[in-house]
């Protein structure tokens, strides 16, 4: 799948005014972090340097609401049952994802679901990722999709959503953190 880098990430924590501080020092207009002397750009080239995930040429498809109509979403969400649920919390997810033994497809999509909604971007509402489900359709390599843009863009539209320090962050803080 090409996330095997990633394994070796050891942070277990983001100090709070860490976090606050990179937020409030991120412009997501030029995706810049300024600490009053250095400027870093995040960009796909760095998160690829980084963390190691695939930064193919296919641009990641993503929708505001998937719904099960399409074929990815539909498959991806009638693990849980009948009826199909559209939201699925990260508390359900984790405890539905302790009793799979599961490998193949439905693993990969698992995965792709867990790490994007920790890495990317959560959504407000507590619930998984499932906005890029989309651009798994058909017989695509998830190596060929760019994965380090997809991040990029899930920083810039969060960092915009957020209202400040009495705000949510639902974006990828361990990518501003590990940047700086």
């Amino acid at each position: 799948m090409g996330f095997g880098d990633i394994l070796f990430i050891n942070i277990h924590t983001i100090p709070t005014g860490f976090a606050y501080w990179l937020l409030q020092n991120y412009d997501p207009n030029t995706q810049k972090i300024f600490d009053g002397t250095h400027e870093i750009t995040v960009s796909s080239s760095l998160i690829n340097d980084i963390f190691g995930i695939p930064n193919g040429g296919k641009f990641v498809v993503t929708k505001f609401r998937p719904n099960s109509k399409n074929e990815v979403v539909n498959e991806w969400r009638s693990q849980f049952g009948e009826p199909i649920p559209a939201k699925i919390t990260m508390k359900k997810f984790s405890d539905h994802l302790k009793k799979r033994k599961d490998c193949g497809r439905i693993f990969q999509l698992n995965f792709l679901v867990m790490f994007f909604s920790v890495m990317g971007e959560m959504m407000l509402s507590n619930t998984v990722n499932q906005r890029f489900l989309l651009s798994l359709d058909g017989d695509i390599d998830v190596k060929e999709l760019n994965w380090c843009d997809y991040i990029v863009d899930c920083l810039k539209r969060t960092r915009l959503m957020w209202k400040g320090e009495a705000d949510f962050f639902n974006g990828p803080m361990l990518l501003l953190s590990v940047n700086f």
